[in-house]
């Protein structure tokens, strides 16, 4: 019986939309026109409950209004996590203290890397490859480390024997191991730094 799907391709062409029914990309669909006094705004949208148990529909996440901005990464060798829209990279310049290079990645619209998840720490280690990288994870020498934006140490990768002491109160991803290394905040380093969408 191929009425339905004449139907249905019919139907899809008259309102603009693609034939490719494995895919529905939201911002195919024309916005609602304004609702005016004497206008017909047209049937009503079904509910998720009345929809076709056995279809497979997919919906493009980056229509959903919850789904992050993805903007390209515009550095020299930076990742983009397509999750978080979240872009990481090395600032350029020289190695610097770590109050210098967290100034740094402001000044670019970014912050030092706040580290929260493994799957984030395995995302920014490889940048450690060669040297270590400033993150944005510091003490105030109490032994208790917040991130510049002030949030709370929920998630840590120390490395062994970490953090060492409290006069080391800044954090650097550590070229030997990808983890955590305490350091003085006056020492060098380059900064590694997340811009957020």
């Amino acid at each position: 019986m191929k009425r339905p799907l004449l139907f249905a391709a019919a139907s899809a062409a008259l309102l603009g939309c693609s034939y490719d029914f494995d895919r529905f990309d939201a911002r195919e669909v024309a916005a609602p026109p304004a609702d005016d006094a004497g206008s017909d705004a047209g049937p009503d949208v079904e509910s998720d409950a009345t929809l076709d148990a056995g279809a497979d529909a997919v919906v493009d996440d980056a229509a959903t209004p919850d789904a992050p901005t993805v903007a390209a990464c515009t550095e020299a060798d930076s990742v983009l996590d397509p999750s978080s829209g979240h872009c990481y990279f090395v600032a350029s310049g020289t190695s610097r203290a770590w109050s210098a290079a967290s100034t740094q990645c402001t000044d670019v619209g970014a912050h030092l890397v706040t580290i929260g998840s493994d799957a984030e720490q395995q995302l920014v280690a490889p940048f450690a490859a060669a040297r270590s990288q400033w993150i944005g994870l510091s003490s105030d020498g109490s032994g208790t480390f917040t991130w510049v934006d002030g949030a709370p140490l929920t998630y840590a990768a120390w490395d062994n024997g970490e953090p060492a002491s409290s006069t080391s109160r800044c954090v650097t991803l550590s070229a030997t191991a990808g983890a955590w290394a305490t350091s003085r905040c006056s020492s060098v380093a380059t900064a590694l730094c997340e811009r957020e969408p």
